[in-house]
Parts: C-alpha cells; sequence; structure tokens
C-alpha cells in the first residue's frame, strides 16, 4: 500500500469520527511493532473460574470431567489467556472513554459557543494548507526512492501532509479542552492486569519521585523503536517533576545485531553515559554491528572510557542484566518492540502529551 495513502491518515474518517461523538485523538506514538517470533511464556495466575470448579463439562459410560480438572489440565495457558483478556478490555475500555471524554468537551464547548460541533470545529481549526516546500521536502525524503515524478505524487503527498496536519490540529484542540476542563481518567485497573517489574539500576530520565513511571521495552534494531527516544522527552518536557522513563532491554531473537548493541548500551550505562549511546546507536541503526569491536566505533563516539568498554563486553555483567530485562519482558507477557508500561500497566504505545495529563493524579 502506497505510504500516502493509508488508512491511518484518511482525512474524512477523522473529521467524521469527531462529528459523531467519538472522535479520534492523537494515536499512540508508535507507528507499529516489532514482533517476537515465539511469543513469551508468563508465569501461572490465579485463574478465576466462570463456572463451579464441581461443574461437570464432558461426561461419559464410566467417567467425567470437571470445570476444575479442565483448568487444572493447562494453568499456565488459562492463566495467560486471563491475564491478556484482562488487558485487552482494560485498554478498550480506556480508549473508549478517552474518546466519550473528548466528544463531551467538544459537544460542550461548541454548545458554549452558540454553534454546531461542526461549525465549531471548523472555526477551531481553520483552514488547513499545504505548501510547495513541505510537499517537495516530502517527495525528496519519501516519494523519489518510489521511481514516480514529484508531479505524480504531489495531489498524494498534499493529501497526506494535510490529513496529518489535520490529526495535529485535533489533538492540540482536545488536549486544550481536557486541561481547561481539568479531565482525568478514574478507570480502576482490573486485577491481574498490572505487573512487577524491577527497576533497580536501570536507565532513566526525570524525577525520581515521579507520579507516573514509563517503561519502554526496546530493541536497538526496531525501527519503530527509534522514535520513542524523541516522543518520551516531548511528554518530560512536559511533565519534568511529575514524569519518569525508564528504558528496558528486549532485543528480539531475530534482530541478529540486537543483543550485542544492548549489552554494550549497558555497558555505557556503568560509565553513565546510557542515553548518549542510547542515541548513538538508534542514530546508526541500519549499521549496527552488535560485536565488541563493532560496538567499539559507538563507545568511542560518547566518550567512553574504551578500556573499561573493551572489558565490560567480555564480562558477564552487562549481559546477564540484558539478560534479566528479558526475563521480566517475557514474565510480562511482552511480545515485541516497542512495548510500554504506565505504572506497571501496560497500554497501547506511547500517550500524547494530552492522554497522559489524563492519567496524571
Amino acid at each position: 500500500m502506497n505510504q500516502f495513502t493509508h488508512p491511518r491518515f484518511v482525512l474524512f474518517a477523522a473529521l467524521a469520527s469527531l462529528l459523531a461523538c467519538a472522535p479520534a485523538v492523537e494515536p499512540p506514538v508508535s507507528p507499529g511493532q516489532c514482533k517476537s517470533a515465539t511469543p513469551p511464556q508468563s508465569s501461572a495466575a490465579s485463574t478465576s473460574m466462570r463456572l463451579g470448579s464441581d461443574r461437570v463439562v464432558a461426561e461419559w459410560k464410566g467417567g467425567k470431567i470437571t470445570y476444575g480438572e479442565l483448568l487444572n489440565a493447562e494453568p499456565k495457558g488459562f492463566a495467560k489467556l486471563q491475564v491478556a483478556q484482562a488487558r485487552h478490555w482494560y485498554l478498550q475500555e480506556q480508549s473508549t472513554l478517552k474518546d466519550m471524554i473528548a466528544g463531551r468537551l467538544i459537544a460542550q464547548a461548541a454548545d458554549a459557543a452558540g454553534k454546531t460541533k461542526r461549525a465549531f470545529l471548523q472555526s477551531a481549526i481553520g483552514v488547513i494548507e499545504v505548501s510547495d516546500a513541505e510537499a517537495k521536502a516530502l517527495y525528496e525524503a519519501e516519494g523519489r526512492k518510489s521511481g514516480e515524478s514529484f508531479e505524480a505524487l504531489e495531489p498524494q503527498i498534499r493529501g497526506h501532509i494535510q490529513q496529518q496536519k489535520l490529526q495535529a490540529a485535533l489533538a492540540a484542540l482536545i488536549g486544550r479542552l481536557q486541561k481547561d476542563a481539568q479531565a482525568k481518567l478514574k478507570l480502576p485497573v482490573p486485577p491481574h492486569v498490572p505487573v512487577k517489574l524491577d527497576l533497580e539500576g536501570r536507565p532513566s530520565k526525570g524525577a525520581a519521585d515521579a507520579a507516573v513511571t514509563i517503561v519502554l521495552f526496546e530493541d536497538f534494531q526496531c525501527p519503530y523503536c527509534s522514535t520513542m527516544g524523541p516522543a518520551s522527552d516531548k511528554l518530560l518536557k512536559a511533565f519534568p517533576s511529575q514524569l519518569r522513563v525508564v528504558y528496558m532491554h528486549y532485543p528480539l531473537s531475530f534482530h541478529k545485531q540486537a543483543k550485542g548493541a544492548a549489552v554494550a548500551a549497558q555497558c555505557a550505562n556503568l560509565q553513565g553515559k546510557f542515553w548518549p549511546m542510547h542515541d548513538q546507536l538508534y542514530a546508526n541503526q541500519r549499521k549496527l554491528v552488535g560485536t565488541a569491536a563493532g560496538m567499539r566505533p559507538h563507545a568511542e563516539a560518547v566518550g567512553l572510557d574504551l578500556a573499561a568498554f573493551d572489558k565490560c563486553m567480555t564480562e558477564p555483567a552487562a549481559r546477564q542484566l540484558v539478560a534479566d530485562d528479558m526475563q521480566q519482558a517475557e514474565n510480562a507477557g511482552v511480545e515485541g518492540t516497542p512495548s510500554v508500561f504506565i505504572n506497571s500497566v501496560p497500554t497501547d504505545g506511547l500517550p500524547s502529551v494530552a492522554e497522559l495529563r489524563l492519567m496524571m493524579p
């Protein structure tokens, strides 16, 4: 599918959903996810029974099976399904609730202005224009590689930019309305959804005593993960005293250079330079070589003590921390990268500033 006509950027669908009182707010920052080839097995959990344990669910001459026996036959599998169901249910509740809040705030603002919702949105957003320079810049960055001329792609390029601008304008409007109305999410998190993560010694940014902690499980070869740093920095700028962002490793098996890069980043962390190394590795993502020798130029580029770095790359400490992160990810049900947890609760991607404001106490 041509990237300039991806359904994520359909202009009229976004506007129609707004006018229907269920606005599409700014989507999660991550445009996708690198999926693990082998889904992890989560640890066993207490599986609630929808039927009594003595309820007979199968019988034959000379035998029977009760519901309790059924669940006990595959306890880990049923526990995993229960956790996954609870998470998906909660995420759908949260998503729908955000849309309802936004829709009602728009209706409220339109009433206060004495306008229909359509007229209010049109006046609030205004005319969205795309300059020649913007269209040509996007063609040079993305369109030229298709082999088609600028003239052939120009309508699609302009439409793509216009849709992105509309999306941003709608998100900004909704964010302002939510902030002015002091909107908050108060949806309780169901049992089994929060996960226990050991964050001791993990690289982090933000306030140590933050009200909200975002944990990012990433892979240095995952293209989607490269968007997380700038996006999380934007959140930290908006909530400098309320937010903490923690990085954890989950190099995927089919990204052959990722584990070596993770170890190198941890060696940089031991010298207090994780974030410069983080940025360096993502900036050179397509050229990573996960060996000690392949990582050495990156260590030199960020000013590490090279002798200490070389030693670290051969010793087990850094590798063990990466392995510990991977085990925690699997215990938490992580199946791909980037995976985001907010106060121990899994979410669909990194929230926007407006969405995170709803979650702040």
